[in-house]
């Protein structure tokens, strides 16, 4: 029997002005605390990325899980734009670093926590996985979030419908 394949968890978490409406942030940031928790239950490596008016910042490089992480995700507070290109570009480049030093198979998972407002779609990033939790909930919703799914051929989840 094969081992199990390296899993990387990589979390960008947008906390820009726009995520601070109806508790958009502080719901994404149960679901980011929700998947740390579950990583470190499996045994998995995770990476922590935010991207807020402070820039795309690197919370936590890939690493094991952790569930003190938890105090990192909770203190995390938002404003300003929504540096999402850089932070998915610092993502991409943690994620392949890693796979480089744990060699073998290794799967890299994207979760992007986002409302998707941004001026300009960002490029996929060069993971195996990639999820879309999108936290766009105006009615009726802009609905970018849900198009960068489809075109990256990624997985939808509305941050309302999270287990």
């Amino acid at each position: 029997m094969a081992p199990e394949p390296a899993c990387l968890h990589v979390v960008v978490l947008d906390a820009s002005g726009s995520m601070l409406r109806r508790g958009r942030l502080a719901r994404a940031k149960a679901v980011a605390l929700a998947l740390l928790q579950r990583a470190a239950r499996c045994g998995h490596h995770v990476a922590l990325l935010l991207a807020s008016g402070q820039g795309a910042q690197v919370l936590q490089p890939p690493a094991p899980a952790r569930r003190a992480l938890g105090v990192t995700v909770r203190a995390v507070g938002g404003g300003g734009g929504t540096p999402l290109a850089a932070a998915l570009q610092r993502a991409e480049t943690l994620a392949k670093g890693w796979a480089r030093r744990v060699g073998g198979r290794a799967q890299r998972v994207l979760w992007l926590l986002t409302d998707g407002r941004v001026r300009q779609a960002p490029p996929r990033p060069a993971l195996e996985v990639c999820v879309v939790v999108d936290a766009d909930d105006d009615r009726p919703p802009l609905g970018q979030a849900r198009q960068w799914a489809q075109r990256w051929q990624a997985h939808h989840v509305a941050l309302n419908d999270w287990n």
